[in-house]
């Protein structure tokens, strides 16, 4: 009966027992990390070099204080101005913004981070360079990065 009792045990928790890997949880500000450094190494001479250095939070806006700014007026704006002065990177945020605010009910939530951060990185002369920019967030699903300006 105990031999009966063990193997039955044993089978149980072997059978409960799985070889799944454990998912590994990455941070907001992980993912927003990434996505800066994507967006970055497609502006820099050298992205191969790129290191991050530091990361922080200047300022939040709700989405009430977004919709103030970005409006379907100010958004038409943009498209009749990059008619005469192209400036599809300005155009791109707005739109992508106005996408997310539109869909946005609740006007508390936080629609947009500001980060400022530091990079290091290579320029032209094979120097390292350590330079300071900012940077706005969406706070939709993948953190979309919006615009990144240097502060140097």
């Amino acid at each position: 009966m105990k031999t009966k009792s063990l193997l039955l045990l044993s089978l149980i928790f072997l059978i409960s027992c799985k070889n799944e890997t454990p998912k590994i949880e990455i941070s907001k500000d992980e993912i927003i990390k990434q996505n800066i450094g994507n967006k970055l190494k497609g502006m820099l001479k050298n992205p191969d070099s790129y290191e991050f250095v530091s990361m922080d939070l200047a300022q939040s806006f709700t989405v009430k204080e977004r919709k103030e700014n970005i409006t379907k007026a100010n958004l038409e704006e943009m498209r009749e101005l990059n008619k005469t002065i192209p400036s599809p990177d300005l155009l791109d945020r707005m739109e992508t913004e106005y996408s997310y605010l539109k869909n946005q009910t609740d006007d508390n939530k936080i629609a947009l981070y500001r980060y400022n951060f530091v990079a290091k990185g290579t320029n032209s002369f094979g120097g390292i360079i350590q330079s300071k920019y900012s940077t706005d967030v969406l706070n939709d699903k993948n953190y979309t990065v919006l615009n990144i300006s240097k502060n140097d």
